[in-house]
């Protein structure tokens, strides 16, 4: 397990808006275990900020397997150059990637917003079958490149469908849909959620 961390801020954005002279310890599980305010003199151990400190960014939409083209769709190669084309570009990028490359261009992408002060994401995730078109023998194929992209890079991961499946509903692409592209998900009704809260809270 990583060691824990201790930082002292002139200043950072906590719960309670902006306070000034801050220690905070992250334990080795990287949860923030004390932040403090109003400590003058950093602790002998503390590693000392220059600036101030905000809280990590969530990317709460991603389709990782997108950063495989990126800077190859926004260009004209046509009389026009839309949606619908970038659409076919994308289609024919998702067609061709095996978990492997999946799990190289994941971890690319999660390298990047972490670079970037981001240190979760959530990706809508779709992508389930083989370079011939058949599904995997494992489902789940697709989704364990990415989760193995997270583990290297140390990103927090969120895969969309795992979420809206674990609260009894769905989501899937709507293939009748033709003026563009449509992601249909679906809950159960609010009065069912609210009665599992508490459960929820309590695990």
């Amino acid at each position: 397990m990583p060691e824990a961390v201790l930082l002292w801020a002139p200043s950072a954005w906590t719960p309670e808006g902006w306070r000034e002279q801050v220690v905070l310890r992250a334990d080795g599980d990287g949860r923030w275990a004390e932040v403090t305010p109003g400590i003058a003199t950093p602790p002998p151990d503390a590693q000392v900020l220059a600036g101030p400190l905000l809280p990590s960014l969530v990317n709460a939409h991603s389709h990782a397997f997108q950063r495989a083209f990126a800077g190859h769709a926004e260009r004209r190669e046509a009389a026009s150059d839309d949606f619908w084309s970038w659409r076919d570009r994308m289609y024919r990028v998702a067609q061709r990637l095996s978990p492997a490359q999946l799990r190289d261009v994941a971890a690319q992408l999660y390298v990047e917003l972490l670079k970037g002060g981001y240190t979760q994401v959530c990706e809508f995730h779709y992508l389930q079958r083989d370079l011939d078109g058949r599904a995997y023998a494992d489902p789940l194929a697709m989704s364990w490149a990415l989760a193995e992209a997270a583990a290297e890079t140390g990103i927090g991961l969120a895969v969309c469908r795992k979420i809206i499946s674990d609260h009894g509903g769905r989501i899937w692409i709507d293939k009748n849909y033709t003026d563009g592209a449509r992601v249909v998900l679906t809950l159960p009704a609010a009065g069912a959620v609210l009665a599992e809260l508490p459960e929820m809270r309590a695990a």
